[in-house]
């Protein structure tokens, strides 16, 4: 996204956090047997569930951004545990960025988005560390993951600008309504 869509003075606060947060959340996960971690799925689902069905009158009004609430403390939390989740669970965490941004520091969609992005990155580096110093890493499966998202992201912010950030809603709704299908689908079948 544009640099003038990203709210500069609120980064390095929220990439510290991010990072701490999904470390912390990644080495949690590595300490759990894989059939807890089975059954936390199933409980991060009614939590997908609930974003998803109430998520259309929590983002239905555009912010006016009167006055960012961006405290270093608000960020930091939020950054924290959203990295957290990141570290912990993973998917669906720029949504989860994106949302947090919207209703708790009351960005503008457009904005939250785009700030999203550089907490989101933060969050996967900071789970990164944390795996490949476990030894838990596919390269194989991950790098061509990388590059499809980084695509994927430079194609998305484009559309989000030159749709004045209208598009952002439509996409949310759609990817996380996919994301609940997919999880859904691993939690019962794998």
């Amino acid at each position: 996204m544009q640099s003038k869509s990203i709210v500069w003075k609120i980064i390095p606060i929220g990439i510290v956090s991010a990072l701490l947060g999904a470390y912390i959340g990644a080495e949690v996960i590595l300490m759990l047997p894989t059939h807890v971690i089975n059954y936390i799925i199933f409980a991060f689902l009614p939590l997908g569930l609930a974003t998803t069905l109430f998520k259309g009158k929590l983002l239905k009004q555009e912010n006016q951004e009167q006055e960012i609430k961006n405290s270093a403390l608000s960020v930091f939390i939020t950054c924290l545990i959203v990295g957290f989740y990141d570290g912990f669970f993973g998917p669906g965490t720029g949504s989860i960025f994106i949302i947090a941004l919207f209703l708790i520091n009351k960005l503008s969609l457009l904005r939250a988005s785009a700030t999203s992005k550089i907490f989101n990155f933060s969050s996967n580096i900071g789970a990164f560390v944390s795996f490949a110093i476990a030894g838990k890493m596919a390269f194989l499966i991950g790098i061509p993951m990388i590059i499809a998202n980084l695509a994927g992201n430079h194609v998305g912010s484009k559309h989000a600008i030159h749709s004045n950030g209208k598009i952002i809603k439509k996409v949310l709704v759609i990817t996380v309504g996919l994301l609940m299908c997919t999880l859904g689908y691993k939690a019962l079948f794998a």
